[in-house]
């Protein structure tokens, strides 16, 4: 099958593309910004050229410079500007990736007649909802990031029932793992703690999130494409974390432990974020089979074999 995979050298792109390799035929884009160091990106997509996917230096709003003749039966549309505190100074960049880019890639599909679709959402639609979040739930998000991903699925249910485009939304819950975003806590913790740099602690740490293990993030988005291709025209959406919430100080406290180190903590307050994640998993459970595995032990514990090896090499 040939798919089209966008922001293929990001951290779930990445893994993703590995995944879809095995079976398909992928073409594989990334804009290679420097929201965080390109080096990261660039061993990504070496990693893909291994398995013989080269990676196009593309934006969203040039998908039409793809070959006129190309038509993939399925999009699976990872590109964003991710970040919750980025500042409001840079909000055009969300707004261009994250909606206009969306519109791109949703015109794109209906030019070259593609009618399958998968995309990422976010946990970050639903704001500090009840908790655990499921997917009926009124959203409303506290940062604008959260607020393009919630009009992009809005976004999808226009183009959905215009243009007969089936597409599926993954809410993500805080993915982690090897390869992932330097500006991740868990991965700036652990920079920091192997630097010995202070690290700022919001909200005395009281703040948690439901974590997702990238191989189980990677099931999901299996998941999802398998049930896509097989019904009809449909627009849906689905919660994709791992049942398992942990606080910020706890995770620091992880880190530190099995690194066998400490940290040197400044304490800030913040309303920029949600106080809490969790996910109610019911529906993708039943409808996608989904069954998320690995604990956050086991999880960090590969992050941070990961992380040692990385840095050595680089």
């Amino acid at each position: 099958m040939k798919i089209l995979v966008t922001g293929a050298a990001g951290f779930i792109g990445h893994a993703v593309s590995k995944e879809l390799a095995k079976d398909n035929e992928v073409m594989a884009i990334d804009n290679f910004n420097n929201y965080y160091s390109p080096n990261l990106k660039n061993i990504r997509a070496k990693e893909l050229s291994e398995l013989g996917i080269h990676v196009k230096d593309l934006s969203l709003e040039h998908l039409f410079k793809i070959e006129k003749n190309y038509k993939p039966e399925l999009v699976v549309h990872l590109a964003a500007q991710p970040g919750v505190r980025i500042s409001y100074k840079n909000y055009d960049k969300y707004l261009k990736c994250n909606i206009d880019g969306f519109k791109s890639l949703l015109d794109f599909c209906v030019e070259r007649k593609v009618s399958k679709v998968v995309y990422a959402s976010s946990s970050s639609v639903y704001g500090d909802s009840e908790l655990p979040s499921k997917e009926s739930d009124a959203c409303n998000p506290k940062s604008l990031y959260g607020f393009t991903k919630l009009f992009n699925e809005s976004m999808s249910k226009i183009y959905s029932n215009e243009f007969d485009i089936s597409m599926i939304g993954l809410r993500f819950f805080t993915i982690y793992g090897p390869y992932g975003r330097p500006d991740m806590a868990y991965f700036s913790f652990t920079n920091s703690i192997q630097k010995k740099d202070e690290i700022v602690l919001f909200n005395q740490g009281s703040m948690s999130r439901e974590m997702t293990y990238i191989d189980d993030a990677v099931e999901g988005a299996m998941l999802a494409i398998k049930r896509l291709m097989k019904k009809g025209c449909i627009n849906e959406i689905y919660n994709i974390g791992s049942d398992h919430t942990i606080t910020t100080i706890e995770l620091l406290n992880k880190i530190e432990r099995m690194l066998s180190m400490s940290s040197r903590i400044k304490q800030e307050e913040s309303d920029a974020e949600v106080l809490s994640t969790c996910s109610n998993l019911q529906q993708s459970k039943h409808e996608l089979g989904y069954n998320p595995k690995i604990s956050i032990e086991e999880g960090l514990d590969n992050f941070l074999k990961w992380k040692i090896d990385y840095d050595r090499k680089n």
